[in-house]
């Protein structure tokens, strides 16, 4: 009797640490630098305008609005997220990435505001707006792995992307930001830069990371800004309000953490007794 129940604690503390891996990220709001970076690989240079809206990169200049599973871009190191050893990702025009493992698949290229929500993609990290995104002269998307072993980071880095109202006929803003993996720690950081209106389109955002379908953690603010009373919470539908007066500031940076590694006890339990 007692080793059944210390082999069904063990089982429930597994299926605690692993079922929902996502859910136990710690998040932090901070003020930040926004430092842009340079030599980077560049995967976009020959599409630009509104065929950029809705699309996922699986490789240089190679673009998808279907369903695709590819070899994806390396991140240059390997990254645990959602319990798997990830090495690879692509980038979606719309404001997020997925992570793979030797592949990447991208369920809904064309998802991009629900991809961390209610959409098929998996392995996501995401700060998607509610409208299209438009391709400019000067619209870059590119990757850059930065530092040294076992220190690195890989920048994702959106440049100069414009965001439209929903009828194509306004660019309402042109914004920069990055999607930061960091090697060992595992950490996650998005930064904002550029995100001012110049014309008045009230709009909403979904940032989070998800694992699989039901795994996620969606930021949701109660707050007037997306500083102000900014905490996580597991509803798909939850989204950031984005306005002329309620955006992210420049060098705003959204960190997420992972839990700890679970640690085996010491001492194994004894002599415990089950009482009906």
């Amino acid at each position: 009797m007692k080793r059944y129940i210390f082999l069904l604690s063990s089982f429930f503390v597994w299926i605690i640490s692993y079922a929902q891996p996502i859910m136990g990220y710690e998040f932090e709001s901070k003020n930040g630098v926004y430092e842009e970076i340079t030599g980077g690989t560049v995967v976009n240079s020959s599409i630009h305008g509104i065929d950029l809206n809705g699309k996922a990169y699986t490789s240089i200049d190679k673009a998808s609005d279907i369903t695709i599973t590819d070899d994806g871009f390396p991140i240059g190191f390997n990254f645990l997220f959602n319990n798997q050893e990830m090495n690879r990702f692509a980038i979606g025009t719309n404001g997020y990435i997925i992570l793979g493992q030797d592949k990447v698949t991208v369920e809904s290229p064309a998802d991009g505001f629900s991809s961390v929500g209610q959409s098929p993609n998996t392995n996501v990290i995401s700060t998607a707006i509610n409208g299209k995104i438009i391709g400019l002269n000067d619209t870059e998307l590119s990757y850059k792995v930065s530092g040294v072993t076992p220190s690195r980071i890989l920048i994702v880095q959106y440049k100069n992307l414009g965001f439209t109202d929903i009828w194509e006929s306004d660019i309402i803003a042109t914004v920069q930001f990055q999607i930061r993996l960091y090697e060992n720690s595992n950490n996650i950081e998005i930064i904002y830069k550029d995100w001012k209106m110049t014309t008045s389109f009230p709009s909403s955002a979904k940032v989070g990371i998800k694992g699989e379908i039901n795994d996620r953690l969606l930021i949701e603010s109660t707050g007037s800004s997306w500083t102000e009373k900014a905490s996580t919470t597991t509803n798909a539908s939850a989204t950031l309000s984005y306005t002329q007066e309620n955006y992210p500031p420049d060098g705003l940076t959204y960190r997420f953490t992972p839990p700890g590694n679970c640690e085996s006890p010491v001492e194994q339990p004894q002599d415990l007794i089950l009482n009906s």
